[in-house]
């Protein structure tokens, strides 16, 4: 019977706490150390005496510090489930808790126990290649810092949270690896430094774009996810940050993104409200590098909630604006010569906004606005208008009965003018070569 076998013979036959302390006491140093060297097997093999043999350490003053970080590092393994790392957290939480009410400790000694645990976890994580699964790790280096807190112990030189966050913030983040250290720093309120500089590190991932589906759709949905999951998020830089989440992965990725988005703007007025005004804010519109991809944002804001119909119409239209010089002159007054390029590359943006997986829910509202562009003096607008109607009803067949009802609707209306009666032929001329 191995060291390891007999001391968890002795904790699971009702040992007290004194019966392991003195069998942990009269071992010589190098099975202790052999306790905790199977402990860290132990857990790769998900041996089932494993929570035994942690528990029955932690019972052990001598060594309880290091089966809670062995237990800690133990669990960056991509074999295990997160659940199986949760558990693990959640036994590394009640072993820290026994910390606070050893009565052979002073509160000083306390305290330098949990500052202990955290420290090294940390530093035995930052010496290995950083893995989405170290999330468990900075979870129990975490609640290290809450112990202290909770249980009144605020001396100076305590480690704290925002250290922490820092700390795992300069590690080397990538798309893989962040959905894991974005899952343990939910659960502390980062400090505004702290999100701006969360917030730069996650929109450099994003630009690379060298990434697998799978790992931007995870990263991409824990980022729509972070105004519910992190205290105190400065919610006008998160939108901004969403942005970048929808323009980075391909597009069958970024559909199931913009579903996600849907649903929070569903739950909650305020994440509509935040995206929208993160193009209000933006210093330029077409020009200022929107794609496809933003347009499909603010149309699905506005599906998910009518409230934001007439302001997400509204920035929509100014994304295919063009300079106040350019007005549409009548016809035979002259035309930009730019003007050729400029449809072709707002055509563009359109048809790869109306693409994307998901947009066919938002047909209505693209009539909608083609409607208002041919009836718009605006440059560019009207020809937009016709090329919106036929853009839908070749990319969206269950949308061409709306199509067709809505241009002869608008046709055999008294009050249409002549112009938007000749804009509404040519959609038709179009559709029948479709």
């Amino acid at each position: 019977m191995s060291i390891a076998d007999r001391l968890v013979h002795i904790y699971e036959n009702g040992g007290s706490g004194h019966a392991i302390e003195d069998f942990v006491n009269g071992l010589k140093e190098k099975d202790r150390k052999a306790l905790l060297t199977e402990l860290k097997d132990w857990v790769g093999a998900s041996h089932a005496s494993v929570v035994s043999l942690f528990r029955a350490e932690v019972a052990s003053s001598l060594l309880r510090p290091f089966a809670i970080v062995t237990v800690a590092v133990s669990t960056a393994n991509s074999t295990f489930t997160t659940a199986s790392v949760e558990s693990y957290v959640r036994e590394a939480q009640i072993g820290l808790l026994e910390i606070p009410y050893d009565t052979s400790l002073s509160r000083q000694e306390k305290v330098d126990e949990l500052n202990s645990i955290a420290n090294d976890i940390l530093d035995q994580v930052e010496r290995e290649r950083i893995s989405r699964w170290h999330f468990g790790a900075i979870d129990i280096a975490l609640a290290a810092v809450r112990c202290a807190t909770d249980q009144g112990l605020q001396p100076d030189g305590q480690i704290s949270s925002d250290a922490i966050v820092e700390r795992v913030l300069d590690w080397p983040w990538t798309t893989s690896t962040s959905a894991g250290l974005l899952d343990a720093l939910g659960t502390v309120s980062l400090s505004q430094t702290s999100q701006q500089k969360l917030f730069r590190k996650l929109g450099a991932i994003l630009n690379e774009r060298t990434s697998a589906e799978e790992e931007f759709f995870i990263l991409g949905k824990q980022i729509i996810g972070m105004w519910v999951n992190f205290k105190g998020l400065r919610i006008k830089d998160w939108a901004e940050l969403v942005r970048y989440a929808i323009h980075a992965p391909p597009d069958s990725v970024c559909g199931d993104l913009l579903c996600m988005v849907e649903i929070e703007v569903s739950g909650a007025a305020s994440v509509g409200t935040s995206i929208l005004e993160s193009y209000e804010s933006l210093p330029h519109r077409f020009d200022g590098g929107l794609s496809g991809r933003d347009l499909a944002l603010v149309l699905t804001v506005s599906r998910a909630d009518d409230l934001f119909l007439d302001d997400a119409m509204r920035i929509a239209t100014n994304m295919f604006l063009v300079p106040v010089d350019l007005i549409l002159h009548p016809a035979g007054e002259g035309s930009s010569s730019s003007s050729n390029g400029s449809i072709t590359s707002r055509r563009r943006l359109l048809n790869d906004a109306l693409k994307l997986p998901g947009m066919e829910r938002s047909a209505n509202t693209v009539l909608e606005l083609a409607e208002s562009w041919i009836t718009n003096r605006r440059a560019l607008l009207p020809e937009l208008g016709v090329e919106a109607f036929v853009t839908v009803f070749a990319l969206q067949p269950h949308a061409r009965d709306e199509v067709l009802s809505e241009v002869l609707a608008t046709l055999s209306e008294s009050s249409t003018s002549r112009k938007v009666a000749m804009s509404m032929i040519n959609v038709l001329e179009q559709l029948s070569s479709t």
